[in-house]
């Protein structure tokens, strides 16, 4: 894991910290520096939102409002004492996780077979 980031496997969290440096807010993840000077031709001067529609980001985004949502709020327990201490807590929130990046994952495979099948048309 690159330096100050805290993501493991939790794509919410990274969105939300992506949109700050989107908003020019410094940050100490060597991977999302690296954001800081890329060159997103087809993004620049956009919004996080531009990215979801683009990247089919939806399921972690407020759409509403443009605004990346949490969407697993028990990330810490993950990488915490939680895990020997409270195994039950933990085994809830392991359980909750998979359903809903199942969910997640089934949801976006379907919509990224319907965009090949319309370009296939």
């Amino acid at each position: 894991m690159a330096r100050g980031c805290k993501f493991d496997d939790f794509f919410d969290v990274f969105l939300l910290e992506m949109e700050k440096v989107l908003n020019g807010v410094p940050n100490q993840c060597d991977v999302l520096a690296q954001l800081e000077n890329a060159n997103f031709e087809d993004f620049s001067n956009r919004t996080l939102s531009d990215f979801d529609k683009a990247l089919l980001w939806e399921d972690y985004m407020d759409t509403d409002c443009g605004k990346p949502v949490t969407i697993f709020k028990d990330h810490h327990t993950f990488r915490s004492k939680i895990r020997s201490s409270e195994p039950e807590k933990y085994c809830n929130f392991a359980k909750d996780y998979i359903s809903k990046a199942t969910q997640i994952i089934d949801r976006r495979a379907g919509r990224i077979l319907e965009l090949l099948q319309e370009k296939l048309r």
